[in-house]
């Protein structure tokens, strides 16, 4: 039987708008569907505003970065890195070399150790990226270059497959968001696509690939600009979840109103880090909760957010009506829901 994680999420949100023992809460910016107990993968899609930084944590605690966000101090990771008490980088993942994904890394090289770097082997040619090639070489950190098809672990359990680029791309800087590297973390029998800036180029690519693809959690490429989230992609991947880093009321209009409608049309819920802040996902293997940091969300955020997660979140409480009333209305549409997310048996 292929997953069915979102077939018992739904379950038990309908299960606890009929019982005074709720099962699915939202506390403290916290959603949590079935606790998490015992060792658990993290992914923190962390808010550095209009860029990526996001941490990978295996139940062994070897961590991963994916990208060290702009070059703006406020933005940078570093204070949440140490907040969550990361004392050291065992593999920092550039997926390409726009400022928006490198900008921090210094601070965060001079700070923390580094145990191995991790890039495409190109960087398009400007002052950031020749400084921070010059720092892995200063500190003598191992350097690996990956390619479509590799595969990786974090701890015993976790295993990443690289997607993009493939071995026969040739990088040029007018292109470089579609070099991105892009990795498929997997523990047990939760799947996160984590895209850089892959546009509908590299989409195509990897849809042509052959590789397993099908994701739980997928970030959302380029910021959710419309040069990305092709449905052909969306509808091949089949996330639940579609997670979006950009900026609050940033200038480039992330993300793009063409990309939203191709989430709602998949059936994607949405969390978007400039409206909840930073997004952090726990799983077992099995079972997933999402903790949403930073200022206390609102209900109309919430809607904006996605519908999935809007069902989700907070409808625990029997005196929300209104919630309660949408759990009655989605009880006959759970097998639609669960066949165009791919998740039938």
């Amino acid at each position: 039987m292929r997953k069915r994680w979102l077939f018992s999420i739904i379950t038990l949100i309908l299960l606890s708008s009929l019982s005074a023992q709720a099962q699915v809460n939202f506390r403290d910016n916290s959603l949590v569907v079935d606790a998490i107990e015992g060792p658990a993968l993290s992914v923190h899609f962390i808010d550095v505003g209009q860029g990526d930084a996001i941490l990978v944590q295996a139940p062994t605690g070897e961590t991963l970065l994916v990208d060290t966000g702009p070059r703006k101090k406020a933005a940078n990771p570093l204070p949440y890195l140490r907040e969550v008490g990361i004392e050291r980088i065992d593999h920092l993942l550039i997926s390409h070399s726009h400022l928006d994904h490198t900008g921090g890394f210094q601070r965060i090289a001079k700070a923390l150790p580094i145990g191995e770097f991790w890039w495409a082997g190109y960087f398009h040619t400007t002052g950031t990226a020749k400084k921070l090639l010059a720092k892995i070489e200063e500190k003598k950190i191992p350097a690996r270059v990956l390619k479509r098809g590799d595969e990786l672990t974090l701890g015993p359990d976790v295993k990443i497959t690289v997607l993009n680029p493939p071995e026969t791309m040739r990088p040029v800087d007018h292109d470089i968001n579609n070099y991105s590297v892009v990795i498929r973390v997997s523990y047990g029998d939760i799947d996160f696509i984590l895209t850089g800036d892959a546009e509908i180029k590299a989409e195509r690519m990897i849809l042509s690939s052959g590789l397993p693809i099908e994701s739980e959690f997928l970030k959302i490429g380029h910021h959710g600009s419309e040069t990305a989230s092709t449905l052909a992609f969306l509808k091949s991947v089949k996330p639940g979840f579609g997670v979006i880093s950009c900026g609050r009321n940033n200038k480039y209009n992330h993300p793009h109103s063409a990309t939203l409608e191709h989430l709602t049309e998949a059936n994607v819920a949405i969390l978007r880090t400039d409206e909840l802040g930073t997004i952090v996902v726990r799983t077992d293997g099995k079972k997933v909760s999402i903790n949403l940091k930073g200022q206390r969300v609102t209900r109309a955020q919430l809607r904006r957010a996605g519908s999935l997660t809007h069902l989700i979140i907070g409808i625990g409480r029997r005196e929300d009506d209104e919630a309660i009333e949408s759990l009655h209305r989605l009880a006959g549409r759970v097998p639609a829901v669960e066949r165009r997310l791919g998740r039938a048996a």
